[in-house]
């Protein structure tokens, strides 16, 4: 049974999505407060070729935790994790952590832990994030990118959710575009499907139109009450010149306001050899973006 912390817990971490993941065999691992009968702590980790990996398909897995367990609970917790992985002959543990920025306190008290468990950093790109609050984008964000929001409104750029979208028309326009940058594809289109058809609460999608067609898209996730990502952001070329990823990002940040969200993640700036990409790191400042570590972490045993 996989335990769920409802919505304040990390969607990737939830059942209905891991079983997106991969029909693999999975180990889920969870610390039960029996004085309140409810979960404080969870894992999952898929099984490979004789290695273990939290997530397998997503952004991240990792553990997770409604308070900060005492120092002692969760040792316990690992060695048991620990002695199960040897009892099946496991060669290797991968774990990608979520941004530093999501949960603060919680990421940097399993990474000591981890890091004492001998795991080692093979990863450490850099997402950026946008805090929100009640002070509007415009303030966050850098002149050049504010003169190319009014472009935008001045041609008759419009903001938009897609209120019923439909899964065949979203891959098409995400998968024609990214061949258009010969850029690879960084979901399966069939997971891809599957989430939107299965879960499309915590995968809204949104558009920037020019004249009825699309000139921006994104497909976000819902990652929990208070999260939203910025997941699979494209752009037509035809209209790259009136940077519509610019009112995309503003008007995702205006939706964040109306729902309650508090941050809303611009995602990793990484090319297809997994190398950083500086020209997207600075948009993503100028945009109001603070950067934040995502570590991904390993152990051979």
């Amino acid at each position: 049974m996989i335990t769920s912390f409802g919505a304040s817990g990390f969607l990737y971490n939830d059942g209905r999505h891991l079983q997106t993941q991969a029909n693999l065999p999975l180990h889920h691992f969870c610390i039960i407060d029996q004085q309140i009968g409810q979960t404080v702590a969870r894992c999952t980790f898929f099984q490979q070729t004789g290695q273990w990996y939290s997530p397998l398909a997503a952004p991240f897995g990792s553990f997770e935790c409604t308070i900060l367990l005492p120092d002692t609970i969760l040792d316990a917790f690992l060695e048991q994790i620990g002695a199960v992985m040897h009892r099946l002959s496991v060669k290797a543990v991968t774990i990608k952590l979520p941004p530093h920025c999501y949960a603060p306190e919680q990421t940097a008290y399993f990474m000591e832990r981890l890091l004492k468990k001998d795991f080692r950093i093979i990863a450490d790109p850099v997402a950026h994030y946008i805090p929100v609050t009640d002070e509007n984008l415009s303030c966050r964000m850098a002149a050049q990118e504010m003169q190319r929001l009014r472009k935008a409104e001045r041609a008759g750029f419009t903001f938009r959710q897609l209120t019923e979208p439909q899964p065949d028309l979203v891959i098409a326009y995400w998968q024609q575009r990214r061949a258009g940058q010969q850029y690879p594809l960084t979901i399966a289109p069939e997971q891809l499907r599957r989430l939107l058809t299965e879960m499309p609460d915590r995968f809204p999608v949104f558009v920037v139109e020019a004249g009825g067609e699309w000139a921006a898209m994104s497909v976000c996730v819902r990652v929990s009450d208070t999260i939203l990502y910025h997941f699979l952001p494209v752009d037509s070329a035809q209209y790259r010149r009136f940077s519509p990823m610019v009112m995309l990002i503003y008007g995702l940040y205006q939706y964040c306001r109306e729902q309650g969200i508090r941050l809303l993640d611009l995602g990793v700036s990484l090319d297809e050899e997994q190398l950083p990409k500086p020209g997207l790191m600075r948009f993503k400042r100028n945009m109001g973006g603070i950067p934040s570590p995502k570590l991904t972490v390993e152990k051979r045993l």
